[in-house]
């Protein structure tokens, strides 16, 4: 009986755990990038349109760009905090804005140089916008599932320990 105890406590830990890490994971945007039809192996000024269409503001940008296209320049920001991570050719291959926000039911414009892939083609870039509310719940998941494993291994050690002074 005392097994069945911490079994479904283990059981109901890691769904709640489960839960929480799915919603901390969840965050809202529509972001894009245009122009959305280039000429082959030209340099453009792209526009990254960052909405914040949720009731809390980014607070971070990130784009992943395809190996296909070359980005030399950035538009200077005095608002915005921003890492680069570029290739072994000096390209930059991701950019992250951070250190600012954009409030809530407004947008923000990112500006970049780049140049176009020399084959035409369909790519695919990974934008990915950030929240304060996910940031917060993120680590508040985090605690609380740390906390549900802590209290769970005790849980296990101690039915362990009354089973080894049952057979004594």
């Amino acid at each position: 009986m005392h097994t069945a105890s911490w079994q479904r406590e283990a059981v109901i830990t890691c769904v709640v755990g489960g839960l929480l890490m799915s919603l901390a994971a969840t965050t809202w945007g529509h972001s894009d990038l245009d122009p959305r039809q280039s000429i082959p192996n030209k340099w453009e000024t792209y526009t990254l349109n960052v909405p914040t269409e949720t009731e809390v503001s980014t607070v971070q940008v990130r784009l992943l760009v395809p190996r296909e296209f070359e980005i030399e320049m950035l538009e200077h920001s005095q608002v915005w905090q921003i890492t680069k991570a570029r290739d072994e050719r000096g390209y930059i291959r991701e950019v992250t804005w951070s250190g600012s926000s954009i409030p809530p039911q407004t947008f923000a414009e990112l500006k970049l140089l780049i140049r176009n892939p020399a084959t035409p083609g369909t790519y695919v870039w990974k934008i990915e916008q950030y929240s304060q509310v996910a940031t917060t719940v993120s680590l508040v998941a985090i605690g609380i599932a740390v906390t549900l494993i802590i209290v769970t291994v005790l849980g296990i050690l101690q039915g362990h320990r009354g089973r080894v002074q049952e057979h004594q």
